[in-house]
């Protein structure tokens, strides 16, 4: 109700904190009605969930524990690790690119991606 009551005052900031609201809702319901490993929206979770890890190994070094990092929390933070970096490095190939060739359709980058990852996958299945 409040942004509802807000919406004129805000002008045109209004859809896009929207926006952002909706992103957190689909996060909190994909966190909660699954067993989701990543939150599907954004990368703070990411970064949160990296930054907890880290947290938990440097307590364990300091406290000189045996097991630094647990196999379920090393899985996870190599997962998180990777997830990052293809956010980051698409974020700057995306900039590249819009520099480069501002008139290339922005689909076209996503696309090809894609389709290199389903050129991977089914090669992988093939094999097995």
């Amino acid at each position: 109700m409040l942004g509802v009551a807000a919406w004129p005052m805000l002008g045109r900031l209004a859809p896009l904190l929207l926006a952002a609201a909706s992103c957190g809702l689909q996060n909190a319901l994909a966190t909660t009605a699954t067993t989701c490993v990543v939150r599907p929206t954004h990368m703070t979770g990411v970064t949160t969930d990296l930054g907890l890890v880290t947290g938990r190994v440097l307590s364990r070094v300091v406290r000189r524990m045996p097991e630094v990092l647990t196999e379920p929390e090393d899985k996870r933070a190599r997962m998180l690790t990777v997830l990052y970096a293809g956010f980051a490095l698409g974020c700057a190939g995306g900039a590249a690119l819009v520099n480069h060739a501002p008139r290339l359709p922005p689909l076209l980058p996503a696309a090809a991606v894609q389709l290199t990852l389903g050129v991977l996958a089914l090669r992988k299945a093939k094999k097995n």
